[in-house]
């Protein structure tokens, strides 16, 4: 009796062996990545040549652009509490240039990777030091600030 479940095991563990084996090759065969691969490839910064390999494509910003443009709330809280009315009928007003929208989804990425692995305080900070950060550089209107909020909320 003992003999036939030492067989038994080990047939059992061949073909979950070969089995795991398949899979791994239809895996590699059809172009299948792994999760660690996809994340790590999203998340390396571009090469140095100055190409577009391994960044986000202008015209993807851009459609997240006009995304987030969408969502952007019609009023929000003023420096003193008060409502502040935001007029969308000039877009160009909370744009910002692509390098700079492509910078913010990649920060939203890295707070979307800690909200999936429920780290809220470690995607909170990183919201934060992002949002003081383009405070700091004085070089953005408030609607601008307004649209990297919301350009950041859709990416995540």
């Amino acid at each position: 009796m003992q003999k036939v479940w030492v067989q038994l095991g080990g047939a059992a563990i061949a073909l979950l062996t070969l089995q795991g084996t398949v899979s791994l090759v239809a895996a590699q065969e059809t172009g299948v990545k792994t999760a660690a691969e996809e994340l790590d490839k999203r998340s390396k910064p571009a090469d140095s040549a100055g190409g577009q390999q391994g960044k986000l494509s202008d015209r993807s910003v851009n459609v997240m652009s006009s995304l987030a443009f969408s969502i952007l709330p019609n009023e929000f809280p003023g420096p003193d509490g008060k409502p502040v009315k935001v007029d969308k009928s000039e877009p160009n007003k909370f744009l910002i240039p692509v390098d700079d929208a492509r910078r913010i989804i990649r920060v939203a990425t890295r707070s979307a990777y800690a909200e999936a692995c429920d780290l809220v305080d470690l995607e909170r900070a990183n919201y934060e030091t992002l949002i003081n950060t383009e405070e700091a550089r004085k070089t953005w209107t408030q609607e601008q600030l307004l649209f990297s909020r919301a350009l950041h909320g859709f990416s995540v």
